[in-house]
Formats: structure tokens, C-alpha cells, sequence
């Protein structure tokens, strides 16, 4: 398109009137232009963000377009495209890749604009099958591993690593990063999404109002704790917690937020006896390592996390959770387990050793005794003298 071109464009296809401010805030965009591209169809969103379906008017292309709405303060806008900007220099194949950001002025949006996946995300998978078979999880938490290590090694953490943002699109044996998922049928290609959107809304500006960003069942003990001293081991554990999601069936702790957060930094880690029975000693290994309590006791890397993956995988045979079968006539029955007897996983953390409290010591006054001389005593030295009565 040349330049004239494009001063054309851009001067049809904005709107003749603004967009109120209240429907961007609801997201409902659906039929409006941001930039080159026309929004399409809304695919999800949250508090502060909403993600369409959107053309490039300019190439006929699709895209996704993740939209900050309206309401989002100037700290956080700015802090959105700022990020948007540091991770358009992130090339890796397992990582969505952002192609454009732009802020419109007369309708106070805010976007950046990603590759569309063609396919659903790890959140739908567990939603289908209750758990995954150990090489199934492996294989597909490997490249994202690998993908976290990359982006560590470039100041970038991720800090909202959960099912949702792990997108996996069909691809072919032999792409790079690409795996083989028995429950799938076929090959995918894991992609880590929404890179750093986190970090760019937790900023210390929001803290301070009680603006917590993040989801509080994959958080790591240092971010639930608040501490701003995160390094790419906070990623790590969130990775961990997905392994432990995918093969247990259930988050590592349910609850309330308030009871979440505690327990990620207070409580000990559960794991029902039966799984780890069934489970690898490599496996149960990741998972003890990843989910401690303490950074210091992590891997180091994700690139050393994802070796620990490729060991077990060389070592599991592709196999899938037994399931309930069912005939043509009779659906499956629910399975009545008895009581789970659990173990822990992770220990708690260690409370520091108590020093007793030092009691002051009372000394009492030095007290010099008093001599009391006898009336009839003598001077000391001076020899006694008797008168002797006649």
C-alpha cells in the first residue's frame, strides 16, 4: 500500500462520532476499527482487557486483538504499551507473537495486536479430559519451559503462566517446538500467551491501591506475599503448578482468593497417595522441586526444568488415564472413589527457631556490712586491761 493509499485509508475508516467511553469499558467492539483492524467477534477478556477477533483491513490478514479498556488509568495504559513494545522484540516459536500496538485518541483505546491461534487452549484440554497422562503434560510443558527461559534471559517475566494463556495450535511433525499429544490426536504447537500484560498492570504505582493482578492459583509464595523482588523462579513455580494440575486433576489449593494465597506461601502441599503411586519418581521429583517454598530451592532456569521434562519423557511410554467406558445404550456411570488419603508433597515452611526471651538480670546493691564495735571494745592492737578487784 502506498503512502497515499494509506492516508486514505486512515482517514475512512475512523468513525463519524467517538466510541463512548462506556462501551469500550464493557467491551462490546464488536464491528469497530482500532488501527487497521476491524474487530470481529469478541473471544474473551477479564477485568482490565478484552481479546477479539479482528481483520487487517490494510493485508485482509486475521489477527487477535487484545483491547485495554477504557477505565484503565494512564499509569496502566502507558505500562501496557511499554510492554507491548518490549515484547514485540520476542522471536520464539513457542511464544505468541505481537505484531503492532497503537493508541486510538479520540476513543481513549489502547491495543496491541497478536497473531490469531487457530486452536483451543490448555484450559480447554483439562476441561475435556479430568487429568493428562504423564507424557502428555511433559511434552507440552516442555517448550513452554523453554520459551520462559528465553524470555528470562531477556529481563521478561511472565508472572500469569495458568491453562488459559498456553495456547495450542495445530501443526506438523517436524516444526520446530512442536509436540505429539496423544489426547489431542495429533501434533500441536504449544504458545505461551499474553507476555508480560501481567507485569506491565502489577506495577508498584498499583500496589499501593490494592490492585492485585494475577491469578492467585498459579501464583508463586513470593507473588501472593506481594514482594516486588520476582525473578524468572516465580515463573517456574506457576509452571509447576500447571504439571501439578495436569496429572492430579485439581490445582495444587482451592478456596477463596484470601485462602489460596495463604496456603501457596503457609500451608504444606497435598497429593493424594493414589497418584503418586502411579506417578514416576521423576515426575513426583519436578514436582517437589518446582513447587518449593522457597526460590532457593527451585530450578535455577527453565531451561533446566525442561531437561528434567525430556528425562522423563525418555523414560514414560505414551500412555492415557484409564477412563470409565460407557456402551452405545448406557452412558458411563460416575466412578464412586472411596476417602483419598493424601501425603505431603511439599513440606510447609520451616518456622525460624524460637530464641527464649532474655529476662533482664536484677543484681542487688552491693551492701557492706556494718561493724558494730562493742562500748567496752578496744581499739584493734592496744592490749587489754583488766583491773583485777581486790
Amino acid at each position: 500500500m502506498s503512502p497515499a493509499e494509506l492516508s486514505s485509508f486512515e482517514s475512512d475508516r475512523k468513525p463519524t462520532s467517538a466510541l463512548p467511553r462506556s462501551e469500550a469499558a464493557r467491551g462490546l467492539l464488536v464491528g469497530y476499527q482500532v488501527g487497521r483492524y476491524r474487530l470481529v467477534e469478541k473471544l474473551g477478556g477479564g477485568v482490565m482487557a478484552a481479546v477479539y477477533h479482528a481483520v487487517d483491513e490494510a493485508t485482509g490478514q486475521p489477527a487477535a486483538v487484545k483491547v485495554l479498556l477504557a477505565d484503565a488509568d494512564a499509569v496502566v495504559r502507558e505500562r501496557f504499551r511499554q510492554e507491548a513494545r518490549t515484547h514485540r522484540q520476542l522471536y520464539h516459536s513457542n511464544i505468541v507473537p505481537i505484531l503492532d500496538e497503537g493508541h486510538e485518541a479520540y476513543s481513549d483505546i489502547t491495543y496491541l495486536v497478536m497473531t490469531l491461534v487457530e486452536g483451543p487452549g490448555l484450559n480447554g484440554l483439562l476441561e475435556a479430559q479430568e487429568r493428562l497422562s504423564v507424557h502428555d503434560a511433559a511434552a507440552l510443558l516442555t517448550p513452554v519451559a523453554r520459551a520462559l527461559s528465553y524470555a528470562h534471559q531477556r529481563g521478561i517475566i511472565h508472572r500469569d503462566v495458568k491453562p488459559s494463556n498456553v495456547l495450542l495450535q495445530r501443526a506438523v511433525a517436524g516444526q520446530p517446538g512442536a509436540v505429539e499429544v496423544e489426547a489431542l490426536g495429533g501434533v500441536v504447537l504449544p504458545l505461551l500467551s499474553d507476555f508480560g500484560i501481567a507485569r506491565a498492570l502489577d506495577s508498584p504505582e498499583l500496589t499501593g491501591v490494592g490492585r492485585t493482578i494475577g491469578t492467585p492459583i498459579y501464583m508463586s509464595p513470593e507473588q501472593c506475599a506481594d514482594s516486588h523482588d520476582l525473578d524468572g523462579r516465580s515463573d517456574l513455580y506457576s509452571l509447576g503448578a500447571l504439571f501439578y494440575r495436569c496429572l492430579v486433576g485439581r490445582p495444587p489449593f482451592t478456596g477463596s482468593t484470601t485462602q489460596i494465597l495463604h496456603a501457596h506461601v503457609y500451608e504444606p502441599l497435598m497429593i493424594p497417595d493414589a497418584v503418586v503411586a502411579a506417578l514416576p519418581e521423576a515426575a513426583v521429583e519436578i514436582l517437589r522441586r518446582a513447587l518449593a517454598k522457597e526460590p532457593a530451592a527451585r530450578y535455577a532456569t527453565g531451561d533446566e526444568m525442561a531437561l528434567a521434562f525430556e528425562r522423563l519423557l525418555a523414560s514414560t511410554p505414551t500412555n492415557v488415564p484409564p477412563t470409565v467406558e460407557s456402551t452405545a445404550t448406557m452412558p458411563a456411570l460416575a466412578v464412586v472413589r472411596p476417602p483419598t488419603t493424601m501425603q505431603v508433597l511439599v513440606p510447609g515452611p520451616q518456622p525460624a527457631p524460637r530464641t527464649p526471651p532474655s529476662v533482664p538480670s536484677i543484681s542487688a546493691p552491693s551492701i557492706t556490712p556494718e561493724v558494730v564495735t562493742p562500748r567496752n571494745a578496744l581499739p584493734p592492737g592496744r592490749p587489754s586491761c583488766r583491773r583485777r578487784r581486790r
